[in-house]
């Protein structure tokens, strides 16, 4: 399993990665199907964290509506 890419990297960046990867893997004698299940599972995982980018905004929106009704009910001595 190749490592994980660390965070921040451009697309360009991970391309490039990938490319060198590649001819290193081919110099070394690995087959080609290889590099295309891991292509497929790099556009994979970064097409999962880009569709869980909504997800994670509505659940930070949530916690802090959570957390605003909170200090609301504590500022006005409600004990829910």
């Amino acid at each position: 399993m190749p490592k994980k890419p660390p965070r921040g990297l451009t697309i360009n960046e991970l391309r490039l990665n990938a490319a060198q990867d590649a001819i290193r893997r081919r110099a070394s004698g690995d087959n080609v199907s290889g590099d295309l299940v891991r292509l497929a599972w790099t556009v994979t995982k970064i097409a999962f964290r880009i569709a869980s980018i909504p997800v994670r905004l509505v659940i930070r929106a949530r916690r802090r509506r959570q957390n605003a009704d909170e200090l609301h009910r504590y500022l006005r001595g409600d004990d829910a």
